[in-house]
């Protein structure tokens, strides 16, 4: 699953919102914040930090740094796919989704084509090893699919469901105006002033409100 749209319209609300609700449901979450990790990582420090932050989210008992090591003869990715198989899924029994956000500094990276390759194979891998329907993944950030794998040789992330991020309608944004004042008339004189500024865009359309809440502003002298 992929949510990917501009910036500031509540994509990371959403993934927090959404990963509390899962928890609810005993589903387990890990947030990983790629931007955090950065673009100037190696190829080898970028995919362990990915696996470190799925440990400490998991309270994995594996020392995943010595384990690593200890599998230095293999390639970063193959790495990456057998901690899943051999790891992850051998001590989590539940099910775990597995958010990555600010996924658009991936491009950035000359060599994350391979790591989309294997998020890939893991999903190719539900069709013969039903564990991994446990796993699941969900992309936050602004990039397209048809950016994540870049060589054009090599076959495009066509997998997962894009959900889509649209702004407010009125009848969304309603609750805000009648946060500031009861009369539903009124109301709507605010949202339509709001929406001339922001045309529903969810970030600005929130910050006014938040401004207008916090102005004291007299608007029990706004006729109907």
């Amino acid at each position: 699953m992929y949510v990917l749209c501009p910036r500031q319209v509540g994509k990371s609300s959403l993934m927090y919102r959404t990963a509390t609700e899962l928890r609810k449901e005993k589903i387990l979450t890990v947030i990983i914040d790629l931007s955090e990790i950065g673009v100037k990582a190696k190829q080898e420090q970028w995919y362990l930090s990915i696996l470190v932050e799925i440990s400490k989210a998991l309270n994995l008992k594996v020392d995943v740094v010595s384990w690593w090591r200890k599998n230095k003869f293999l390639g970063e990715t193959k790495r990456l796919v057998d901690f899943f198989g051999d790891i992850l899924l051998k001590e989590i029994k539940k099910k775990v989704v597995i958010f990555f956000d600010e996924i658009d500094t991936t491009l950035r990276l000359r060599f994350t084509d391979d790591f989309f390759a294997a998020v890939r194979a893991l999903h190719a891998s539900r069709a013969t090893v039903p564990a991994y329907n446990n796993i699941s993944f969900v992309f936050i950030g602004t990039a397209t699919p048809t950016d994540f794998i870049k060589d054009p040789k090599r076959t495009p992330f066509n997998i997962g469901r894009r959900i889509d991020l649209s702004g407010f309608s009125s009848t969304e944004a309603m609750p805000l105006a009648l946060g500031l004042v009861k009369s539903k008339s009124v109301a709507g004189k605010i949202l339509r002033w709001v929406f001339e500024w922001t045309n529903g865009h969810p970030y600005l359309t929130q910050k006014i409100y938040k401004t207008l809440s916090e102005s004291n502003l007299p608007t029990e002298t706004i006729t109907e």
